[in-house]
């Protein structure tokens, strides 16, 4: 019980700094370069979300959740070099690419290991 209260906490706690960065990073940032900034503000969330996915994996022995966290932090870095005005377009296609994947992955796993299904 506390390792999946604590994790949910995590989540809170990473988007609770994004904000904050988000924030402390905008001011910063001149106003012509709005795209930049949020691009970045971006890939820092996706950060989150691929270390707090791998962080459940090693949590909770989950394989595919590992896959999944590495296969979002390969489409962020892969943002991340293509550019500001790309970022938005690679996740645009390439996140529900990787959900749907993941879905569909977990549901053929459960189907082949249910009773019924032998």
């Amino acid at each position: 019980k506390f390792a999946g209260m604590a994790y949910g906490m995590s989540w809170m706690g990473g988007f609770a700094t994004v904000a904050v960065f988000s924030i402390a990073f905008a001011r910063l940032m001149p106003d012509s370069a709005q795209l930049a900034t949020g691009w970045l503000i971006n890939a820092v969330a996706i950060l989150v979300v691929s270390l707090m996915y791998m962080a459940g994996a090693a949590i909770f022995q989950d394989r595919d959740m590992f896959i999944l966290g590495a296969c979002f932090t390969a489409l962020n870095v892969a943002g991340l070099v293509a550019g500001p005005g790309t970022f938005i377009s690679i996740f645009a296609i390439g996140g529900p690419v990787l959900f749907i994947a993941a879905g569909l992955l977990a549901l053929a796993r459960r189907r082949a290991s249910s009773p019924a299904a032998k």
